[in-house]
């Protein structure tokens, strides 16, 4: 446990985070709740991107530095973790995942270690995929999209549903995750996540996206992105415009290369667009006006282009030079919709194991040349655009350290292919931590509290068995978390190696 702060710490750190104290590195008069000292710690502050050691007194970091330094803030009070050269990195931030409603609907939750598909299978993929394609065909024949057909979800009693999210929650710690974007969020899980906060019991960070069908009662409440604090905020609402690639439903602006399914057989068929032109214009404008943020599923190129051009019309009327819209997913791209992303300051919401899932198939569905600009996550970043990356759990595996290895390695659970899928795609080990770090920090309007281990914000920590700076790639999903810290307080430790 963490020694409880003396009434001098208390005073310190409101007095630090206010301005009207400045640390020396030789000044030994403050007292850490925690320290950390002889690590490896990955800081995700680039200013300062290696350290040794890290003070704590509440919930916040108060220093980062070498061991000497750190140790000047250690008293008989303070709780000291000896980290024995093991890497450090602040804690892991899941930019799109559907983890409440799974958790809370699901018991036990669904496995997130298991990949979706150990191996590939093509049969077993193209008959889930054909039942995905009639679900989103059918979709389209109302006239609707899939954020407006969701229906109000009904949580069970309250006691059966804190303790399903509780476990859920549980299963994430032990992944070093302590912030996740829920997108698609219904009214009544919202309430929910209040309630639990109210009552000092949710120790996992949680950003919402409201399901696009709940806009006017976000209108009528006065919600928008400004709304909550740093454990349940509000970022603003989610549209889906077009299908998915494995059913051949996502909007392209040309034809698919293949005729796998039957309703690629139809004349002219270029996919499924669920916001026309005028629909998406009229949509989002609409949460522009309402003061959301916006985040936008987009797979295909052509769903890309429509819901950059809304975007554009909305910012052009109304215009918000700080709005950090996403596009989610954002697979089939274009150098022509890269530049249009660069230029927008539009923030491709990236899921890690996509690629290495898609893999199989999307040549065969597009052709070689737009292949080429399919998952084009390097190329983002050199042309220095600001990704974020997530899971898309329960559809893949929520896992970071899994995603991170299919990012550096575009290799899929079989160490397939050898030189890893489009291997010019692959990214850094510390370009992958900071999508799922400050990025999506960034993302969320919180870069200036979390996303780092610097001074003056939340300690939100991560202590890993092996150091996946220096192991070889294809080891990183075998690593362990030892240690995760949401605000200073330890929620998951293997006392063993700790």
């Amino acid at each position: 446990m963490i020694c409880n702060k003396s009434f001098f710490s208390t005073f310190f750190l409101l007095s630090f985070l206010s301005g009207s104290i400045t640390l020396f590195a030789d000044d030994t008069a403050f007292t850490a709740d925690l320290v950390m000292i002889n690590g490896k710690i990955w800081t995700a502050d680039s200013s300062n991107p290696y350290a040794e050691a890290v003070a704590i007194v509440a919930d916040k970091i108060i220093a980062v530095g070498t061991t000497d330094e750190i140790e000047t803030y250690i008293t008989e009070h303070t709780k000291i973790i000896d980290l024995k050269k093991k890497r450090v990195v602040p804690g892991f931030q899941d930019s799109h995942t559907h983890f409440i409603d799974e958790a809370i609907k699901t018991t036990p939750l669904k496995d997130p270690y298991t990949p979706k598909f150990k191996a590939y299978n093509r049969l077993a993929f193209e008959f889930g995929s054909f039942f995905t394609g009639l679900l989103h065909i059918g979709v389209k024949m109302l006239g609707s999209t899939p954020m407006d057909l969701l229906p109000p979800q009904q949580l069970p009693n309250e006691s059966t549903s804190e303790l399903r999210l509780k476990r859920g929650i549980h299963e994430l710690h032990k992944m070093g995750i302590t912030t996740v974007f829920e997108l698609g969020t219904d009214w009544e899980h919202y309430q929910f996540l209040l309630s639990l906060q109210d009552k000092n019991e949710l120790d996992i960070r949680c950003e919402l996206y409201f399901a696009s069908r709940l806009i006017d009662k976000l209108i009528q409440t006065g919600i928008n992105r400004h709304t909550g604090d740093e454990w349940v905020r509000v970022l603003g609402v989610k549209f889906y415009s077009d299908g998915w690639l494995g059913p051949r439903t996502c909007a392209l602006r040309e034809s698919y290369q293949d005729k796998t399914f039957i309703w690629q057989k139809c004349p002219g068929y270029t996919g499924i667009l669920y916001m026309d032109q005028n629909k998406a214009n009229r949509d989002i404008l609409k949460a522009r006006l309402a003061g959301l943020k916006i985040a936008t599923h987009t797979i295909g190129d052509r769903a890309v282009e429509v819901i950059l051009n809304a975007y554009e019309n909305a910012l052009s009327l109304y215009p918000d030079s700080d709005h950090r819209y996403t596009l989610e997913h954002a697979s089939v791209l274009g150098p022509d919709l890269i530049e249009r992303i660069k230029m927008l300051h539009v923030i491709p919401s990236i899921q890690f194991s996509f690629a290495t899932t898609d893999m199989y198939f999307v040549e065969n569905a597009l052709g070689s040349e737009r292949t080429k600009y399919t998952y084009p996550w390097q190329t983002l970043l050199d042309n220095d655009i600001i990704c974020t990356g997530g899971s898309d759990f329960p559809v893949e595996v929520i896992s970071p350290l899994w995603g991170i290895q299919r990012m550096v390695t575009r290799q899929d659970v079989n160490a397939f292919p050898e030189d890893g899928w489009h291997p010019e795609e692959r990214i850094s080990v510390e370009d992958a931590l900071r999508m799922i770090t400050i990025n999506s920090a960034y993302s969320s309007f919180e870069e200036d509290t979390k996303g780092s281990i610097e001074t003056g914000k939340f300690a939100d920590i991560v202590v890993l068995s092996r150091d996946i700076l220096d192991i070889p790639p294809t080891e990183i999903a075998a690593t362990e978390v030892v240690l995760t810290m949401v605000g200073g307080k330890i929620v998951y430790e293997r006392a063993d190696q700790v």
